[in-house]
């Protein structure tokens, strides 16, 4: 592993692909973003008002955290964010590019009245 961000690790590629399967990986670009591109069984909970509500309710807190950001500098936010809802097992991160050699997938959203029939 590589260097580390505020007791983060900052992940390589492969320490990514070695680690995912057995870390919960939260997305944290917006959700537009995320839909067009993101790696495969990710969880998005955009960094934002609602991060800790949703980290709160989705995330397992017997399972160590990766984090997937645009850039490094919201990362302290996060951190914080994630201690004040009692995650304190993030174990590091990785930077988004669209090039790692991951299994990536997309989704179509939909707007809330397609989805209740008007």
């Amino acid at each position: 592993m590589s260097d580390q961000y505020l007791g983060l690790e900052k992940l390589t590629a492969e320490n990514f692909i070695e680690l995912q399967d057995s870390h919960f990986v939260i997305d944290t670009r917006q959700p537009e973003v995320f839909a067009s591109c993101h790696i495969k069984n990710s969880v998005n909970i955009p960094n934002g008002d609602a991060f800790c509500g949703w980290a709160g309710l989705v995330a397992p807190r017997n399972q160590p955290i990766i984090l997937i950001v645009e850039n490094e500098s919201v990362l302290p936010e996060i951190k914080e964010l994630l201690l004040s809802v009692g995650f304190t097992d993030v174990m590091g991160f990785i930077v988004w590019d669209r090039t790692l050699q991951v299994e990536m997938d997309s989704l179509e959203l939909l707007p809330v009245t397609d989805l209740l029939g008007n």
